[in-house]
């Protein structure tokens, strides 16, 4: 494809919002979720010539103005993670999501995560730690024993 013509696209946000990532369905190329701060969730059904915004109920919540970190999808099944801890997840390439609950435990903010199979998913925080599911998220294992600022922090004392 000859990518030499961009064409600049019009968003439904507010100013001021900072849009943080973007997937399409794997299996319609043409469906997209773009996300960012200030609980922004927008979708495309045209392969991002226009974008809506998306309201999703499980993560509406009065107390929090959710930001939204990642997005992936593998399949149909897709993830988004976000801060304050927040993980969704759809089976129907996102027509419905469900929120999954997260355990107190996880150390850090959930800032990437990755579908790497059915029900599967691998997931990061910002303290570098590494965890993994396959159980759609209601299970989550590290994937290395300490995390990253656990380690550089080890290195200072000595």
């Amino acid at each position: 494809e000859d990518l030499s013509e961009w064409e600049r696209v019009g968003l439904p946000i507010d100013p001021g919002v900072v849009l943080l990532d973007i997937a399409f369905v794997p299996d319609d190329p043409s469906h997209g979720f773009l996300l960012g701060t200030r609980q922004t969730i927008l979708e495309t059904k045209d392969g991002g010539r226009t974008w809506f915004p998306r309201s999703i109920p499980s993560a509406e919540d009065e107390d929090f103005n959710y930001r939204f970190n990642s997005v992936s999808f593998s399949g149909k099944e897709g993830w988004i993670v976000g801060k304050p801890a927040i993980l969704l997840h759809t089976k129907d390439a996102g027509d419905s999501w469900e929120r999954i609950p997260l355990s107190a435990q996880l150390p850090g903010d959930m800032v990437y995560i990755q579908a790497t199979g059915e029900q599967s998913a691998e997931m990061v925080t910002d303290e570098g730690a590494i965890y993994v599911t396959s159980n759609r998220g209601y299970n989550w294992k590290a994937a290395v024993q300490e995390t990253v600022s656990a380690t550089l922090n080890s290195f200072k004392r000595h």
